[in-house]
């Protein structure tokens, strides 16, 4: 992808001139673009290339006259222990195929592997994940062929719909927002073909966190409507109204946020009565629990400014994530962990928030996701606020984690 930076320097445009650009093609195009304070956000993530400006491919084209695209999926690739997973999974699919049946057991063996994948979707390399993924989705869609029955394509269907929503969950994490949306979209379009009403609701769930994360949330709320259509009652609503209430906060409807939280809440609180098969029985990565619905409250107040609802809800998270003792939700609990720091910068609290970050700090680079990264960018931020100018500890603080960053 061209270099923004670079093209506005040869320019002599500073990011105000580049939003008035970027607003005059919009506005030609009959398209609004958020708040000018979004859209500095934004710029300097796309500059130091923490995340692909990928619903304005179009706007930046015709800014600069450039041709902009999505840059290809970049993989890991130096995991032995990976690459044989990899291969047992392709070994496994040959002989599936070339056996020429398909019956109750392939088909359970096809959905014990997804079970395998999604439980250890945040303890395998990022190529491990990608490769089996999309080694699984080959397969179900090839064992298609060898039968007619309803239920046995259904199944097929469901598998490949999982495996593409694997795979999109895994390129949002390495910041390849491009490819997450597509795969996202196959996902969604699979779950329909399978007739899988939850996993489908997943996957527009998904594809409304990259919306919201692109600050798009008017996006973003069009595909939890739409996934509330067919999301069966129970955790896949639950989950699907904790990312309306992040994208009404992200949008600043702080009385929005709020209702759908409290919806959210209301039907958690009986939503054990209804498990379901893709939250509850695959689970792992398609897992939302008390952990990540108070996580996900967190994050909705803190963009709200509220710093003591937020850390209200962080804590809970974090208390959450300790009992579940859970290696699979590592980065959810490091996300919370710098979601309290910034709550408690809200309040006022610089010694409690060092002391919620400091452990971050030592986490190995290549476990710092894009939503991790983009956490730690806002604590950054609120670090070398006015607010904190005046004050030396802030300030190292803010090299520490500007630092952090530049080596993720």
């Amino acid at each position: 992808m061209p270099d923004i930076g670079a093209l506005c320097k040869q320019r002599g445009w500073s990011r105000a001139r580049l939003i008035h650009e970027l607003r005059r093609v919009a506005k030609a195009q009959g398209r609004e673009l958020p708040s000018d304070e979004s859209m500095i956000r934004m710029i300097r993530e796309w500059v130091n290339r923490r995340r692909e400006p990928t619903a304005y491919f179009d706007l930046l084209s015709a800014v600069f006259d450039v041709p902009f695209g999505p840059a290809p999926l970049a993989l890991v690739t130096e995991d032995p222990t990976g690459g044989l997973m990899a291969a047992a999974s392709e070994i496994c699919a040959d002989a599936m195929v070339r056996s020429n049946r398909l019956g109750a057991d392939v088909i359970s063996q096809l959905f014990d592997q997804l079970k395998y994948l999604s439980r250890d979707y945040n303890l395998q390399a990022p190529s491990t994940v990608i490769d089996s993924a999309n080694g699984l989705r080959r397969m179900s869609l090839q064992l298609l062929e060898s039968t007619r029955r309803p239920s046995e394509q259904a199944d097929l269907y469901a598998i490949a719909a999982a495996s593409a929503a694997l795979t999109a969950s895994m390129a949002f994490d390495l910041d390849q927002w491009g490819a997450a949306a597509r795969l996202a979209d196959a996902g969604v379009s699979y779950a329909e073909l399978a007739g899988h009403s939850s996993l489908e609701a997943w996957t527009l769930g998904l594809r409304a966190t990259l919306a919201f994360w692109n600050d798009e949330p008017d996006r973003a709320l069009s595909a939890v409507d739409r996934g509330l259509t067919m999301a069966p009652a129970g955790t896949p609503r639950v989950r699907l109204l904790y990312i309306a209430s992040r994208a009404y906060a992200v949008q600043g409807d702080a009385k929005s946020a709020a209702r759908v939280l409290a919806e959210a809440e209301r039907d958690q609180a009986v939503s054990t009565d209804r498990p379901d098969e893709l939250h509850d029985r695959i689970g792992g990565e398609f897992r939302f629990d008390l952990a990540r619905s108070a996580a996900c409250a967190g994050a909705t107040w803190l963009q709200l400014g509220n710093g003591d609802e937020a850390e209200r809800y962080t804590s809970q998270a974090l208390t959450a994530f300790t009992d579940l003792a859970d290696p699979q939700q590592f980065s959810q609990r490091v996300g919370a962990q710098i979601d309290t720091a910034a709550a408690r910068l809200l309040r006022g609290e610089l010694t409690g928030a060092e002391d919620a970050i400091r452990p971050v700090l030592d986490i190995d680079a290549a476990r710092r996701t894009v939503a991790l990264t983009g956490r730690m960018n806002r604590v950054r931020d609120q670090l070398t606020a006015k607010r904190w100018q005046a004050d030396s500890s802030a300030l190292k603080l803010a090299t520490e984690l500007r630092e952090w960053q530049a080596a993720s």
